[in-house]
């Protein structure tokens, strides 16, 4: 579980949300595989069998769906179409997925 709260500018105001407003939520991010700095952690696939697959298989579609935003930009500049795209080429794009189980203040 993480635990955040939102950003504030007085500390004492901080210290008492984070007793008081807890924002609690499970999270799971993943991103390439070939990333050697921080490489994905995923569960055994009998745990929970396809998890991976379709993690990656969204995190590939959505980088495809990037570059043809970038291409649809660049037309709308009047630019050429891989001007933007050719700045984009590494995915180093991360798929956070969260769950926020339900909380009650007490």
């Amino acid at each position: 579980m993480e635990k955040i709260v939102q950003n504030l500018d007085d500390a004492k105001g901080l210290a008492k949300n984070r007793a008081h407003l807890q924002d609690v939520k499970e999270s799971f991010e993943c991103g390439r595989e070939e990333d050697e700095i921080m490489p994905n952690i995923w569960l055994p696939e009998n745990v929970l069998p396809g998890f991976k697959k379709a993690c990656l298989d969204f995190f590939w579609n959505v980088f495809e769906l990037q570059k043809a935003i970038l291409r649809a930009l660049a037309i709308a500049l009047d630019i050429p179409e891989d001007y933007l795209v050719q700045y984009h080429t590494k995915p180093d794009n991360q798929l956070r997925l969260l769950r926020y189980p339900r909380y009650t203040d007490t």
